[in-house]
C-alpha cells in the first residue's frame, strides 16, 4: 500500500491518510487467464473486493486501485489471491487498522513479499506454440531479415564508393568531343605532277 500523501511511523505501526491510498500488486509465474483477486477481510468475516485482475498469457499480473474511503472504523486483512502455473494458490495478507480519523494504521507493515526461484517444465500444448513460440519465431525472422537486407545494401554501397570513377581515373575532359578532335593530327599529302620516261622491255 502506497500513499500520494506524507506517512507517518510512531514506532510500530505505518500510518497514512485513507484519502489518496493506493494498493497495489503485481505477480509473475501466475496461471494464464486466471484471476487476481485484492480484497478486504473484516474481523466479521466481510469480504469486500477491492479489485481483480486476469493474468496475462505471459503468467504477469497487475493491480492498481484506490483504497476505499468508506471503511468502518476497525482491523482488516489485505489479502491478495493468486494462482500460479502449477495452480498453487497464493495468499498474501496485510494488517490494516482503520481508525476514526480516517487513516490507515499498518501494525506489520504496508507491504508484503512472497518469492520463489523455481524451474517448471511446462507441456507443449497447440496453446503455447501460437501464443509463446509463434510470435517469438515471426519477430526473430524479421530481426534477420532486417539484418540481411541491411548488410546488402551496405556491400552494395561500399562497391559503388570504391570504384573508379571516384577516384578520378574517368576524367570526363577525356572525352570531351571538342577535346579530343583538336588533339587529332590532320595530314596533308600534297603530291605534284610525275613524269615518266618510256620502259624497255
Amino acid at each position: 500500500v502506497y500513499s500520494d500523501l506524507p506517512t507517518e511511523y510512531d514506532g510500530v505501526s505505518e500510518i497514512m491518510p485513507i484519502d489518496g491510498a493506493h494498493i497495489y500488486a503485481s505477480g509473475s509465474g501466475l496461471e494464464r487467464g486466471a484471476t487476481a483477486i485484492v480484497s478486504l477481510v473484516a474481523e466479521s468475516g466481510e469480504v469486500i473486493l477491492v479489485a481483480d485482475s486476469k493474468t496475462e498469457g505471459s503468467g504477469f499480473m497487475n493491480i492498481d486501485a484506490d483504497f476505499p474511503d468508506d471503511l468502518a472504523v476497525g482491523d482488516y486483512d489485505l489479502t491478495l489471491e493468486a494462482t500460479d502455473g502449477d495452480g498453487t494458490v497464493h495468499n498474501l495478507q496485510i494488517e490494516v487498522t482503520v481508525t476514526a480519523d480516517a487513516r490507515a494504521s499498518f501494525p506489520n507493515g504496508a507491504n508484503s513479499y512472497q518469492s520463489e526461484d523455481k524451474i517448471t517444465l511446462k507441456e507443449v500444448t497447440v496453446e503455447w506454440l501460437f501464443e509463446d513460440l509463434l510470435p517469438a519465431l515471426l519477430l526473430l525472422i524479421s530481426v534477420l531479415g532486417v539484418l540481411y537486407f541491411t548488410i546488402i545494401i551496405r556491400n552494395s554501397k561500399d562497391d559503388y564508393d570504391t570504384g573508379d570513377y571516384d577516384t578520378g581515373v574517368y576524367d570526363t575532359d577525356a572525352f570531351d568531343t571538342k577535346g579530343y578532335n583538336a588533339n587529332v593530327a590532320t595530314q596533308t599529302t600534297t603530291q605534284g605532277p610525275t613524269t615518266q620516261g618510256p620502259t624497255t622491255p
